[in-house]
């Protein structure tokens, strides 16, 4: 079968009512779609969406660009890793269901301090792992497999 628009809107759809629900996976065998529009197995993207939009910053230049990210995201983790730009991606399944990023890419970890800003948001201080990281994430629910980062 040949994937076309509708096929397309309806994995849209899908997608927007999982993320709408807070539903990390949809097993492609529960869903009618033409395995050309499956990811892997799942109904996820590579890179996952919530990898994305926790540990993923375009628009970051410089250290203080990655502390702004980690302050303005929803429920900011006292401890976090930033990947500036946007590298390619893809599916390792040698370790599980995993994705990574195949292009080495800027990486700092950014840490919580005690203080606050004037709009009561928290700050962080934010340190270079590396400007040629690589590092894989859950295709299943996005979440980072950090300690397993490695740099070049």
């Amino acid at each position: 079968m040949t994937l076309n628009a509708k096929h397309v809107f309806l994995f849209l759809a899908v997608t927007a009512v999982s993320t709408f629900l807070d539903l990390d996976v949809l097993p492609a065998d529960e869903i009618n779609l033409p395995t050309a529009a499956i990811t892997y197995k799942y109904c996820v993207s590579c890179p996952h969406e919530r990898f994305l939009t926790r540990h993923l910053c375009e628009d970051c230049d410089s250290l203080d660009d990655a502390a702004d990210f980690c302050k303005f995201m929803p429920n900011p983790p006292p401890r976090n890793t930033v990947f500036f730009a946007h590298p390619r991606f893809e599916v390792k399944t040698y370790k599980g269901d995993r994705c990574g990023n195949i292009d080495g890419t800027k990486a700092v970890v950014c840490t919580q301090t005690s203080d606050i800003d004037c709009a009561g948001l928290p700050k962080y201080t934010c340190a270079l792992l590396g400007d040629r990281c690589f590092a894989e994430h859950s295709l299943a629910t996005g979440h980072l497999f950090f300690a397993e980062i490695y740099c070049e």
